[in-house]
């Protein structure tokens, strides 16, 4: 009976895997042919499936940093940098704050920040994101 609950769990996991891929997959195709909204749409129900999981992985992280990358590229600032902070904290708390994807995370908000001339607020997250790639690297 446990054997097949594992085996239930490996191909949920392997159908939610497959699933997401196509998801991510078909908003990429979107995006090449200009249909922005209908990427978008698409990366929102790979993000609701991923929360449907209950549970905090990478494609629920992905997902988010997709969706806030989108955001970014068509001026909603205000909703990519939600989404950015979102990453970073579940980024932090499921990868530990000494993961390399935290630097990039950091830098992304940081980036942000500057695009909206935030630049107090950018070069202190730009400050956070050095001193962590320094303890990164020295390590």
């Amino acid at each position: 009976m446990v054997q097949l609950a594992k085996r239930r769990s490996i191909m949920d996991t392997s159908s939610h895997d497959m699933l997401w891929a196509t998801y991510v997959g078909a908003a990429e195709e979107l995006e090449r042919e200009g249909l922005f909204g209908e990427a978008e749409h698409v990366l929102q129900n790979a993000l609701n499936d991923a929360r449907e999981l209950g549970e905090v992985d990478r494609r629920l992280i992905n997902s988010l940093h997709s969706l806030a990358e989108r955001y970014y590229k068509r001026g909603r600032y205000e909703r990519a940098e939600e989404l950015y902070r979102q990453v970073l904290s579940l980024r932090a708390s499921v990868l530990g704050a000494s993961h390399e994807d935290i630097a990039d995370s950091i830098e992304r908000l940081a980036g942000l920040l500057r695009h909206t001339r935030r630049d107090m607020e950018a070069s202190t997250i730009e400050l956070q994101a050095r001193t962590f790639e320094n303890r990164f690297y020295s390590a």
